[in-house]
């Protein structure tokens, strides 16, 4: 059957079902994956990436540094302590892929199932996705307007 949950985890069985798992039938706006194509730039896109490839070679293929590139963290570092007057250093900072990924990291290894948390309401509903699936008691507080 389609769209079916496998034997799964506990964890797994609450993302398959609250839509951490889903089939696009049909793409819909800024969905994770589905670029808009028809007003994206090919021609410079195709340029810049054999430019790429010509001065750094088939190494800018392969996976790159876990954390992120050392150039774009210590910008976002510089960056961090310039306009916000932070002390970051490069070595404490991650690039990750999307907020969804920082959520997911953030609930998975600073809280343990079960712990609560509050979350404002009305919430971002992929937060309270990835809590859930998490295992933790979100408790709802109301944002000021």
């Amino acid at each position: 059957m389609r769209n079916q949950a496998p034997n799964l985890s506990k964890r797994g069985a609450v993302m398959f079902h609250s839509g951490g798992v889903r089939e696009l039938l049909a793409p819909w706006p800024f969905a994770h994956g589905v670029p808009e194509t028809r007003n994206f730039p090919l021609q410079l896109w195709e340029r810049l990436e054999r430019q790429v490839l010509k001065e750094t070679g088939t190494q800018v293929l392969l996976h790159g540094d876990p954390p992120g590139t050392g150039p774009l963290r210590r910008a976002v570092a510089e960056y961090v302590n310039l306009e916000r007057g932070g002390r970051a250093t490069s070595d404490r900072v991650l690039i990750l892929t999307s907020s969804q990924q920082a959520l997911t990291l953030c609930a998975n290894m600073l809280f343990d199932p079960g712990d609560r948390i509050f979350i404002e309401d009305p919430a971002f509903y992929g937060a309270r996705k990835v809590f859930d699936a998490a295992g933790l008691e979100a408790i709802p507080v109301g944002v000021d307007d």
